[in-house]
């Protein structure tokens, strides 16, 4: 309501109509991958069935958390002095030799911690002990057949696709997507790029999406991969943690 600062009589019109341009979500992003669980109702009734959601709540409700990491290593490193009394004690966790294939929760977080909001979700399979990423489930199959059929999202994204088997799966992949795109002219491709040389990447992104112009318009390819501060998932019983003690001879044990 407007503030008067002056005596008098004023008119004031309210109006009784909705506004003439309503509000929308302007980029809805359909993430297709693997996922703990794929649960509403029943065991698995969410599996190969694009759902809609809007809150990190809702993702870990329905499709759980992420796989639990089994190579993570903490090296502590104490000095004590001559008496025994601890001087210093240093704790590092070098990044896992080896991680989790799938990244869709990662990437769920990411989404919704810098302000995403309403996003697809099209689970494809849940994660196996073997962390297979298998090309035909996320194209053809599943993932890419499931989405062409559903008119609100507008972004496509494969939060496991770098970890395909190989590099022409990966091409494959995301020509299919880029296909789609350029098919229903409604959606766009978010491309990642294949681990490969740093200096050859953007070579072997152009030879290995060999599409003309009318089709890679239809997307963008981020590089180099981003870092972030998220924790990994993982288990208490699965951390290995190596004591080394330092004592007053200055010899390591």
């Amino acid at each position: 309501m407007a503030e008067y600062k002056t005596p008098g009589v004023y008119i004031e019109e309210i109006s009784l109509l909705p506004p003439s341009i309503a509000e929308v979500e302007t980029a809805i992003p359909a993430f297709i991958g693997y996922t703990q669980k794929a649960e509403k109702k029943i065991s698995n009734d969410l599996l190969d069935k694009p759902t809609k959601i809007k809150s990190m709540l809702e993702y870990e409700q329905y499709f759980g958390y992420a796989e639990p990491e089994e190579n993570i290593i903490v090296n502590v490193m104490e000095d004590y002095d001559s008496s025994g009394k601890l001087k210093s004690r240093t704790v590092a966790v070098p990044e896992p030799a080896t991680t989790s294939n799938y990244l869709m929760y990662y990437n769920m977080q990411m989404f919704f911690a810098n302000g995403g909001g309403q996003c697809y979700i099209i689970s494809i399979g849940l994660y196996s002990a073997s962390g297979a990423i298998n090309a035909a489930d996320l194209n053809a199959t599943k993932g890419l057949k499931l989405l062409e059929k559903e008119d609100d999202p507008t972004l496509i994204v494969f939060p496991d696709a770098t970890n395909l088997a190989s590099s022409s799966d990966f091409y494959e992949l995301y020509k299919a997507a880029l296909t789609q795109c350029h098919k229903l002219q409604d959606r766009f491709t978010i491309i990642d790029t294949y681990p490969s040389d740093e200096d050859e990447f953007a070579k072997e992104l152009r030879n290995g999406i060999n599409l003309g112009t009318d089709y890679i318009k239809y997307g963008a390819a981020y590089y180099p991969y981003l870092n972030t501060t998220l924790k990994y998932k993982y288990k208490d019983t699965d951390v290995d943690v190596n004591i080394s003690i330092k004592d007053a001879t200055s010899k390591w044990t």
